[in-house]
């Protein structure tokens, strides 16, 4: 597993009331999803810059940034529904065992 971010954890810590103070099991996940995503936000701009270069703040107007997230968002809806329609049709197969077992399917 990656070293924790610091600055993550730090974060994490300050935003959190003491009365409602996250396990250590909650700020773990936290950055593991912290983590991932950052990995994942500089290999996309990195791919992103490759194919496309220049500064992206000056590639679209305020319009067309909006008009490019509502594609995006369009995409990323479609993605879920298909996972969401996969996922309904293997828990209802007949052995469906290690599906309930990740909390997947019924028993």
């Amino acid at each position: 597993m990656n070293t924790p971010n610091r600055k993550v954890t730090v974060l994490f810590e300050d935003e959190i009331s003491p009365k409602n103070k996250p396990t250590r099991e909650q700020r773990e996940h936290a950055i593991r999803l912290a983590d991932e995503l950052g990995r994942r936000v500089i290999e996309k701009y990195k791919k992103g810059q490759e194919e496309h270069g220049g500064d992206l703040w000056d590639k679209f107007t305020v319009l067309e940034f909006i008009d490019n997230a509502l594609d995006e968002t369009v995409d990323l809806a479609i993605y879920l529904l298909t996972l969401r329609e996969q996922l309904t049709k293997v828990t209802k197969q007949e052995d469906n065992t290690e599906w309930v077992k990740a909390g997947l399917g019924r028993g």
